[in-house]
């Protein structure tokens, strides 16, 4: 193809300077410029540019890795000096532009800088208190979306879940406002649930839980939340506890399994299984240590049905603990609490 191209070249050169080839516009006359007649895989425009693959100046033919000078010397480089680069097969023509799909990269200009990370609201991140053996934790995604637990545990694993919480929040300065459902595990009973705070960014959050009791805590940042999450850390079986709360509050114990991007749920005696994804949460200001959740149950058995999904978080711990929680779209709650063995 190179041969054939500077044969090409050279009918070029010789249509440049008048000698009245064959594929010259003018039908071969002793003009100095051609018409656009088509020579192998391109062909010589009237302004002195080779259409195709490269292009005439007037020090030279530019061709796949190097160009052919004045004197005829073949000259082997990957880029064009003067005030613009040569990528490939793609140049830059003064009155076109840049030809090709590639981005025009000027000698002199320095690269551009990285764009500045997307902002970030003061409240969203990973958050926990610990008084005694009582022990909450919540996650405030960037999406406005909100998930908590509350149980029996310390230094971030849980010995015990009784209740998990499911909503959404809003920030207005550093006053954070929450409304969702609250499913309390030890009672099997469900209700609406809100709770404010104020936020000091990835700091503390400091919490009135208003219904459905009233209390106040200090919870703090759990900087876990600024590791992105790997899929390689989640692998392995868990000793799992598994609550779903509809249509009536149900508690098993089972073995899970997660590999890859897939977190695996065998049936129970019944026959309900379940399976779905866990990928690493992507915001926009990057990933995240936490784990999105996308859920599917199978059998007839199933007490949120047969091929309801739930979607929700997985979040590992230190200690290779899983938190999961999810709900379905008419907002019935999936919790599994797994040791890792």
């Amino acid at each position: 193809m190179k041969h054939a191209r500077k044969s090409a070249v050279l009918i070029a050169l010789a249509c440049a300077f008048g000698l009245g080839l064959t594929g010259c516009g003018g039908g071969g006359g002793g003009g100095n410029s051609c018409d656009g007649t088509l020579v192998d895989n391109g062909y010589w425009s009237d302004s002195g540019r080779w259409v195709d693959d490269g292009y005439w100046e007037d020090d030279g033919y530019w061709e796949d890795d190097g160009y052919w000078a004045d004197d005829g010397s073949w000259v082997d480089d990957s880029y064009w000096v003067d005030d613009s680069y040569w990528v490939d097969d793609s140049y830059w023509d003064d009155t076109s532009g840049w030809v090709s799909d590639w981005t025009c990269v000027p000698a002199d200009d320095p690269a551009p800088e990285s764009p500045p990370p997307a902002s970030r609201s003061a409240a969203e991140g990973a958050w926990y208190s610990v008084k005694g053996s009582d022990m909450r934790s919540f996650i405030t995604l960037d999406d406005g979306t909100v998930w908590g637990l509350y149980g029996k545990g310390g230094n971030g694993s849980y010995t015990t879940v009784d209740g998990m919480f499911h909503g959404v929040y809003t920030v207005k300065n550093s006053n954070v406002s929450a409304t969702g459902t609250q499913f309390d595990f030890d009672s099997a009973t469900t209700s609406s649930a809100s709770f404010s705070a104020v936020a000091s960014d990835q700091s503390y959050l400091n919490i009135t839980q208003n219904l459905p009791s009233n209390t106040s805590f200090i919870a703090n940042y759990d900087v876990n939340y600024d590791q992105p999450a790997r899929n390689v850390f989640l692998t392995g079986n868990y000793n799992a506890t598994i609550v779903t709360t509809a249509p009536n509050y149900d508690t098993s114990q089972r073995i899970i399994t997660i590999s890859g991007e897939t977190l695996s749920v065998p049936a129970d005696a019944s026959g309900c299984s379940a399976s779905g994804a866990v990928t690493p949460r992507d915001t926009s200001h990057g990933i995240v240590g936490i784990f999105d959740l996308s859920l599917r149950f199978n059998g007839a058995s199933c007490a949120l049905g047969n091929g309801a999904t739930a979607q929700g978080i997985v979040i590992l711990n230190d200690v290779r603990q899983i938190q999961v929680m999810a709900v379905t779209p008419n907002e019935k709650g999936f919790f599994l609490l797994g040791n890792w063995r």
